[in-house]
């Protein structure tokens, strides 16, 4: 807390702005304004998107431990996970090196392409833990090709007034798709009685579509 007081203080984009108790009318507004600009709004619903299929995979790692790779032992589970976040942690290294100091576009479908492999990947049935991981760490590679263009937009787009706005609105919008992927969990999981790998699938076809 205390290196907080060396952060260098630059004053407010927008100093005639009122505060808003009513944060939903408040984030209504600000969606309204983003969505005259489809570039922007397109990176906001990616955004969105990336974090709750994000938590629905986390999620899924820990059940798919148990019921695919009919492993007791909770420590295997976080082993997936970590080799998820070497995978995001290698692939957004790789898509600000290859971006070359700007915005690169084209690493978005790619990254796209990427995780509809991974995802379908782990659709199949029948294989080992090592394959289980690699096929993580691969999704979690393009995941990142995916999300470092999109938040680069959504800081570098908005006009100077609008920016932190637009990265309250992206912010609260992203938990908003977490808490919507527990349901989705519990729906597919609890109601419809689908399968880790099934469920892999849908996201495959959700990220494909």
């Amino acid at each position: 807390m205390g290196t907080s007081f060396g952060i260098t203080h630059v004053p407010a984009a927008d100093p005639t702005r009122e505060f808003r108790a009513n944060f939903v009318a408040d984030l209504w507004q600000q969606i309204r304004i983003i969505r005259q600009d489809r570039p922007l709004w397109l990176a906001l619903l990616g955004n969105t998107y990336f974090f709750a299929i994000a938590a629905l995979i986390q999620l899924l790692i820990v059940i798919y431990t148990t019921d695919v790779l009919h492993i007791s032992d909770p420590a295997w589970s976080s082993y997936l996970q970590e080799a998820t976040l070497i995978g995001i942690g290698v692939g957004s290294f790789a898509a600000g090196y290859l971006s070359g100091g700007k915005i690169e576009y084209g690493l978005i479908p790619l990254g796209s392409i990427g995780l509809t492999i991974g995802s379908a990947l782990l659709g199949r049935h029948g294989i080992s833990f090592g394959t289980a991981a690699f096929d993580l760490a691969f999704l979690a590679l393009f995941a990142g090709f995916y999300i470092v263009p999109i938040s680069a937009m959504l800081q570098h787009r908005p006009a100077r007034e609008q920016k932190g706005s637009v990265l309250a609105a992206a912010s609260l919008l992203s938990w908003v798709g977490i808490l919507l992927s527990a349901g989705v969990f519990y729906l597919l999981t609890v109601t419809l009685k689908l399968s880790p790998p099934t469920i892999f699938l849908l996201i495959a076809g959700a990220t494909f579509a």
